[in-house]
């Protein structure tokens, strides 16, 4: 397999990855620079309208402070809360029916 099939066989399974049909110069970048081999070969290589590949540096990632335990009583907690949260929409609702009332009144 030449270099050029492996090539295009990349930058086709870039292009069906984005959803896209047709192979543009940013599907070439993202099959070369995402192949340790064509990397290693086209390292000095400048793909114009290739752009950049997409990443972010770790140090700028938010930082994960809850534990496992956390999260799960927190899901718990949510749980317990959301039968609650029913019964403040039905108080609220049935306090809101005056305003229903006066619509209706000015619809007859």
């Amino acid at each position: 397999m030449g270099l050029y099939n492996q090539v295009l066989e990349l930058a086709g399974n870039a292009c069906k990855d984005n959803k896209k049909t047709r192979i543009i110069p940013r599907h070439i970048q993202l099959a070369v620079r995402n192949d340790e081999e064509l990397g290693r070969l086209l390292a000095d290589v400048t793909i114009s309208r290739g752009g950049v590949l997409p990443n972010i540096h770790p140090t700028l990632l938010p930082k994960k402070t809850a534990s496992k335990a956390e999260k799960e009583a927190s899901a718990v907690d949510d749980r317990s809360t959301k039968g609650k949260g029913k019964d403040k929409e039905t108080v609220t609702s049935s306090k809101r029916s005056p305003k229903g009332k006066s619509e209706k009144k000015s619809t007859e």
